[in-house]
């Protein structure tokens, strides 16, 4: 999601400040319809970035105990609550280059945690997924 503040703006022209600009899907994404079902006894919150596996004929989130299950990463617009036991069809990515920082992993977890015999990125980049961690700003041009 962007933020955009408008600086200042005369008959031609206007000037705007762009923020919080953060692309998790970034390149050659693959993208799939699932239902997403709440299988925990609280209402939990869905947002795009957070790893989801799969439970038979559904998609729930990943926690630290099944991450050499995940699927993909929900591609979801902004936020969403999902009652207890409620379901919610969304779209998951599948492939693709995506930016590792902008991730929603689960507490405790990041990309070099352990699962089995290799790290979290060693199970994403089997899926399909790139990771680019880099935090290099290309868009600030020099002349």
């Amino acid at each position: 999601m962007s933020k955009v503040e408008q600086i200042s703006a005369t008959r031609n022209q206007s000037t705007a400040q762009i923020s919080e600009n953060r692309q998790i899907f970034i390149f050659d994404n693959r993208f799939k319809e699932e239902i997403f079902k709440n299988g925990t006894l609280t209402s939990i919150s869905l947002k795009a970035g957070q790893l989801v596996v799969r439970n038979g004929t559904n998609v729930s989130l990943a926690t630290d105990s099944n991450l050499e299950d995940v699927v993909g990463i929900t591609a979801y617009e902004g936020e969403s609550t999902i009652e207890a036991n409620g379901t919610k069809n969304i779209n998951i990515c599948t492939k693709g280059t995506i930016d590792g920082t902008a991730l929603s992993l689960p507490q405790n977890v990041t990309l070099e945690t352990v699962v089995g015999n290799k790290n979290l990125s060693d199970v994403l980049e089997g899926l399909g997924f790139h990771i680019d961690t880099s935090t290099i700003e290309n868009t600030k041009i020099e002349n």
